[in-house]
């Protein structure tokens, strides 16, 4: 999943703008998960789809760039 989404959103907007988007909504997940007082199924999943789709996307855009 995190890849398809990364893919997709890496080139249907801007790479850089897609990647500071998806690290403000991993930021997010993560405060919501990290606060949360008992395990809330959503808030998890949240958290971990939101951390693959940033880390692909990273590794993607740096990647390209690198080139």
């Amino acid at each position: 999943m995190g890849e398809a989404t990364s893919d997709f959103l890496v080139h249907k907007v801007y790479p850089p703008a897609a990647v500071i988007v998806c690290r403000l909504l991993l930021a997010v997940a993560l405060l919501l998960q990290f606060r949360a007082k008992r395990y809330v199924v959503w808030r998890y999943w949240l958290a971990i789809v939101m951390e693959s789709v940033f880390g692909t996307m990273v590794a993607d855009v740096t990647q390209s760039r690198a080139r």
